[in-house]
């Protein structure tokens, strides 16, 4: 949404619908921590308005690389900035391991997010051959520099 009659420099996200509003306090970035139980994906919005930190502060968490827009945290809140998952597996990038994984949880139904990755979801979902009655989320990334596979599913407060 574009804001008219705004304080110069001030940084504004709101949702459509329901017109919550999250509102820039300038505030440094977030630190870099390990991954902990839950990652959340902001909202487009919150990540075209710069607005990252604030929203990381409200789920009391940080990143889990400086240049990715993955906020982590140990604890889930309640939040209309972000998207949590409850993570239950992180693994260094690895086709083989990765595979070995999802048949073992019988992963049929297989949702695959990236950032910071060269890897193509259709690409990752033609290789691993997903196949069962159990469904995962996959997020493609970076923790700390180092390509990361974190596997979870959808978390709901």
């Amino acid at each position: 949404m574009l804001w008219f009659g705004t304080a110069p420099g001030a940084r504004r996200a709101t949702l459509l619908p329901s017109g919550a509003q999250l509102v820039g306090r300038g505030l440094p970035d977030p630190g870099v921590r390990k991954t902990g139980r839950y990652l959340y994906e902001p909202d487009g919005a919150v990540i075209r308005a710069h607005l990252v930190a604030e929203a990381a502060e409200e789920l009391d968490g940080g990143l889990l690389d400086a240049t990715i827009a993955y906020i982590t945290a140990d604890e889930l809140r309640p939040t209309p900035w972000a998207t949590a998952y409850e993570i239950t597996d992180e693994l260094p990038f690895n086709l083989k391991k990765l595979k070995a994984l999802l048949r073992e949880r019988e992963v049929g139904t297989l949702t695959v997010k990236k950032r910071g990755s060269a890897v193509e979801p259709e690409e990752l979902r033609r290789r691993v051959k997903p196949s069962g009655p159990n469904a995962a989320t996959v997020f493609l990334t970076r923790v700390a520099g180092a390509p990361t596979v974190l596997v979870g599913a959808p978390a709901h407060v």
